[in-house]
This record gives C-alpha cells, structure tokens and sequence, in this order.
C-alpha cells in the first residue's frame, strides 16, 4: 500500500469474514490498534492478528510505503533561431504522468511539448497520476537570433593602375553562422 502524497493517511480495509473473537493490528512506532479498519499515516510493516472464536490465531502482514519519486525525464531543447523563430521544450518519460506549464508572461499549456516564439522561463509542473504527487521546476527556453558579425576588409586599395583586390573576411564571431 502508498500513501499517496496527497493524503495524510491511508486507510487499511482488509478482507475478514465476521467470525473472529478479536483483530489487533500492529506496526512501526509501537503502533497498535483493534479497529478493523485504522488509518494508517506512517511507512513501514504492519501484522493483523486475527483470532477465531474457535481459538486459532491467524496472522498477516502489509507494508505501507511513501510514494516513489518523480521517475526520471529527459528534456530536448530546441532554440529559438533565425531560421523558424519557433523553438521547443520536448519531454521524454515513463510512467503515468501530466505536464502543466507557464510562461513569464502567464500563458499557460498542456502536454509533454511546448513550442513557442517566445524565450524565457517555462515552470514546469510534472503531476504522477497514479500516486497524485508533483514536482515544479522551471527550464528555459533560449533564444540564438544574433546576426553574425564580421567585416570585409581589402587587401589592397583599388586604384586605376591597380583595379582588383583580394578581399578578406575578419571575424567577429564563430564563422560557422556565416553562410
């Protein structure tokens, strides 16, 4: 059994057939209880005892656990560029789960994928469905539209004697933006 993350308490409800002379359960932190049903707020191992009005004991355990984590999300950025002026959030994951996001400027969207013109931070907020439980973050979606910047400078000044130059480039920044 989970508790989910979001109760307090779980409620144990085991199967007993109604000829029994008494039921206790037991568990962590001295815990004990003969109300058929208890609620339950701590992990760990619990027994039901079970005695029959013929005399026989009957013993059975469950565990109670915490929710597992979050499991594990690959993100795939893609920037915004001069080519699309779009980029995109990708999520990839296992697992019974919804994505809610917002931007800085409180547009909100569902789903694994945002795409959008706009840069900026993203929260993100991940919800397990099977145990309720969420976790925020917040990613960034950046932005690459600065233009390249370079000069073209001539070897030699042009003259009437002289009328072609060989022209260089001097870079500003990576020529791999140079197309």
């Amino acid at each position: 059994l989970v508790i989910p993350c979001d109760e307090d308490f779980i409620e144990f409800n085991p199967e007993i057939n109604s000829d029994y002379d008494s039921l206790f359960w037991y568990g962590p932190g001295s815990f004990k209880s003969d109300f058929p049903t208890p609620f339950i707020s701590v992990t760990g191992i619990y027994i039901l005892e079970v005695t029959g009005t013929n005399g026989c004991v009957s013993l059975d355990t469950t565990v109670v656990a915490s929710p597992p984590e979050i499991p594990e999300i690959t993100v795939i950025i893609d920037t915004i560029d001069c080519d699309t002026g779009i980029g995109s959030i990708t999520l990839n994951y296992l697992g019974n789960l919804s994505f809610d996001w917002e931007d800085e400027s409180g547009n909100m969207y569902i789903g694994n994928t945002v795409s959008s013109a706009d840069p900026g931070n993203y929260q993100l907020t991940v919800t397990d469905n099977d145990f309720n439980c969420t976790s925020e973050l917040i990613i960034e979606l950046p932005l690459d539209t600065l233009k390249p910047q370079y000069l073209i400078i001539p070897t030699d000044t042009l003259t009437c004697i002289s009328p072609e130059t060989q022209l260089s480039i001097q870079q500003l920044t990576s020529l791999e933006q140079i197309h």
